[in-house]
């Protein structure tokens, strides 16, 4: 569920601006249609090579499930991945939350936030996805960076417009 473009009072004065995980499909749509045409073939696969008459069908039904079941596997793992990797920008910070059953969160001031780098390769550039990096003044590094964010450009102008004023 994309709550992007609401604002919904999180405080006082405080508006959340952008709430994302990061894109399965759209930061890597290769990788998304393979692992679902993998599952369909093996669950498709198995059976059918176990209805044919032939001397090595069952190894044919196990490979093709075992695929499968590796693919699913895979794609659970990303989800959750995905799942467990929100960034929210209010009006007045920027926050990444990681995990499902142990948190991790950073949060920076927008007002100490020095510098926000988007870095897009063409394919992202096609699906409006990319990785953000945001450097705080209380920091040499990189404090936030979070890859396959829909619309990286909107996030960047959100934080520049609230941390100028």
């Amino acid at each position: 569920m994309s709550n992007e473009g609401t604002e919904r009072d999180t405080s006082n004065d405080e508006l959340e601006l952008y709430a994302e995980h990061p894109t399965m499909f759209r930061n890597h749509p290769l990788a998304f249609v393979l692992s679902w045409a993998l599952i369909v073939a093996g669950v498709v696969g198995s059976p059918v090579s176990l209805l044919t008459l032939e001397e090595h069908s069952e190894a044919a039904a196990i490979g093709a499930g075992v695929v499968a079941a590796i693919a699913a596997i895979i794609l659970f793992r990303w989800w959750l991945k995905t799942l467990a990797t929100k960034l929210t920008v209010t009006s007045q910070r920027t926050i990444l939350r990681r995990g499902l059953l142990s948190k991790h969160i950073n949060e920076i001031s927008h007002a100490n936030i020095r510098n926000v780098q988007i870095v897009q390769s063409p394919k992202e550039r096609i699906f409006k996805t990319g990785k953000v990096k945001i450097a705080s003044a209380g920091q040499a590094s990189v404090e936030i960076e979070v890859e396959g964010l829909p619309h990286p450009q909107k996030i960047r102008e959100l934080i520049n417009k609230h941390r100028n004023g």
